[in-house]
Order: structure tokens, then sequence, then C-alpha cells
């Protein structure tokens, strides 16, 4: 015997259904966009993380333990502290 779903609480619950949203619906727009932030965040992020790695191996003016341990980004630029 099959149930069917009653909720959208109990559709996301599950793993036996597959469901998506409408092509090309405002909702698919908005996840496509928020899939494509994600994407250009993540590329932002290894970069500077690259750089952050970089400054701590190349850090010799204080010891390890005293090191950059804060990064921030904004607009592409890179600041260690």
């Amino acid at each position: 015997m099959q149930t069917t779903v009653q909720s959208l609480e109990e559709l996301a619950r599950q793993s036996r259904i597959n469901y998506s949203v409408v092509a090309d619906s405002p909702y698919m727009e908005y996840f496509v966009n928020m899939a494509g932030a994600e994407d250009e965040l993540y590329k932002k992020w290894k970069v500077c993380k690259s750089l952050h790695d970089e400054a701590i191996k190349n850090c010799t003016c204080a010891p390890y333990s005293q090191k950059c341990h804060h990064i921030t980004c904004d607009r592409g630029r890179c600041s260690l502290f």
C-alpha cells in the first residue's frame, strides 16, 4: 500500500520522491541565482584562503601563535590580521 505526502515538511523529509521547482519560474530563477552567487563566493574564498596560507608560511615577524589569524576580503582585496 502506498501513502501520499500530506505536507511540504513531509515531502522535504523524504528522499524517495524527486521534486524540483517549475522550469522557467521565478523560483527556478532564484535558485539559479543563489547557486551562481555561491560559486562566485567560493572562488573568492579560495583565492583569499590561498593568500592567507601563503602569508602565514612567509610571516617571520612574530612567533607562529601570534601570526595572522583573521582574513578579510572586500571587493576582491584581502587583508590579513
